[in-house]
């Protein structure tokens, strides 16, 4: 039989392929249209740049998620009480949110104008903040972004609790950097070795334990192509706890006994972020797992793991779990 052609061989991969190889191009279409804008403003106009990134990944959340799901930008409105016999209305607003994934179908938004909304916890189920590029100063805000976000929803669950009402489940609190900034002199200051320790550094400075369900945190915090770092619970030494590790920004795939990176993986990690924490069914079986797990993958100069908390010092939550409404 005649061997087959190089383009006969090209022609075929791109009629064939599985859902992982799909995600993977689906995300690396994303710098392909963010840098062909960037062709075109040189640079002149970051905010535009910036507009424009988030507004792609809305708009992939928005065709990825079911009908019932809103996807806007805006504020939360945290309900308080003065005390326990005051019943008068008042709240607390949340910093301004980049992406606001919203249950529109039962619960209505307080004010909307369009995309721009302010909405109340219970309708929330994602929250993603998009930045330009990872630096220690960035990385810090968005850490106390997420923290001061966590505080005042663990406030309004109390609230909730008070007024003999559970409170609503944890949102997914999500951050999204598009590069590693590079200073004109010198080397980057975010790298796969280091940014999953400052994570747990601010995390440990700011936040005291026990960690209780009703305080969501940052997972993942994503470097778009490059990185992601996701809290995970180890076990080492007859001690176990909560961690902070960082992951391969790209799918690996194991083909003819050989691993390659098949594309970006951070897209589709924050969708699956997202689907997980909404009241549908998530069909885990079209959850976005590659080979990275496999001992044989290729290496990654990452796979740092900055222990955070110690057992009894965390509660995970689930969204099933029968404290929340």
């Amino acid at each position: 039989m005649e061997e087959k052609s190089k383009r006969r061989t090209e022609y075929e991969a791109t009629r064939s392929g599985t859902l992982l190889s799909y995600v993977a191009q689906k995300g690396d279409a994303f710098g392909k249209r963010v840098n062909l804008l960037s062709q075109l403003i040189h640079g002149n106009h970051e905010p535009s740049l910036g507009g424009y990134k988030e507004r792609l990944l809305a708009d992939a959340i928005r065709q990825s998620i079911p009908n019932r799901y809103e996807v806007g930008t805006g504020f939360v409105a945290f309900p308080t009480l003065k005390n326990k016999n005051d019943a008068t209305a008042s709240h607390e607003i949340s910093r301004q949110l980049d992406i606001i994934i919203y249950d529109g179908s039962e619960y209505a938004p307080i004010f909307k104008d369009n995309e721009f909304v302010i909405v109340p916890p219970r309708s929330v189920r994602a929250i993603i903040e998009v930045k330009s590029t990872a630096s220690c100063k960035s990385v810090n805000d968005t850490v106390k972004w997420a923290i001061d976000f966590a505080e005042k929803w663990s406030r309004c669950s109390e609230t909730y609790r008070e007024m003999a009402y559970k409170p609503p489940p944890p949102p997914a609190l999500i951050s999204m950097f598009w590069d590693i900034y590079v200073p004109p002199k010198g080397n980057p200051e975010i790298t796969p070795e280091n940014l999953s320790t400052r994570i747990r550094d601010i995390y440990a400075e700011l936040v005291k334990p026990p960690i209780k369900k009703t305080f969501p945190i940052l997972d993942p915090i994503a470097i778009y192509g490059k990185m992601l770092v996701r809290p995970t619970t180890y076990i080492e030494d007859k001690d176990e706890g909560m961690a902070w590790y960082t992951y391969r920004g790209q799918f690996v795939e194991k083909a003819n006994e050989e691993y390659r990176e098949l594309g970006d993986r951070t897209i589709g990690d924050i969708i699956a972020a997202v689907l997980v924490r909404l009241r549908t069914p998530f069909d885990t079986f079209f959850a976005y797992v590659d080979n990275e797990h496999s001992m044989d993958a290729l290496e990654f100069p990452g796979g740092t793991r900055a222990n955070w908390l110690h057992g009894g010092q965390y509660e995970f939550s689930l969204i099933e779990d029968d404290d929340f409404e």
